[in-house]
């Protein structure tokens, strides 16, 4: 399921957006208790998924303009994958070297610094 892997530089998040729209242009809209139904038959309960999933699928949901952030967070995860494997191809050079997260944490700071950032808020918990 998209929501547990949550993946910064994979199509989680634009995934979890596309399936939002897709589902309501098919006049088949999903809701908040269908997100909660499936993670309860996948993993016991929506608490295991991780607290930034569900932030953003809360913000995702109270917005209802999934096309908009699902354009926004594919050309944001296409811009993180690039930068990470910027910032990788650097490091080599690096004889301290950073690991897998700390590249891509780095690579996630770099390119929302950088990005004109349509609405920062929706990563954060209101």
């Amino acid at each position: 399921m998209k929501l547990m892997a949550f993946r910064d530089n994979k199509h989680d998040q634009s995934d979890i957006a596309g399936i939002l729209m897709e589902c309501k242009e098919n006049g088949n809209p999903l809701n908040i208790k269908n997100i909660e139904d499936a993670a309860f038959t996948l993993y016991g309960n929506i608490d295991k998924l991780p607290k930034e999933s569900l932030i953003m699928l809360n913000n995702l949901f109270e917005r209802n303009d999934y096309k908009i952030d699902y354009l926004y967070l594919k050309n944001r995860e296409e811009a993180v994958r690039n930068k990470y494997k910027e910032i990788k191809k650097e490091d080599l050079f690096n004889i301290d070297g950073l690991d897998h997260k700390s590249l891509l944490n780095k690579a996630i700071s770099m390119i929302d610094n950088k990005l004109e950032i349509y609405d920062d808020k929706l990563f954060n918990e209101k």
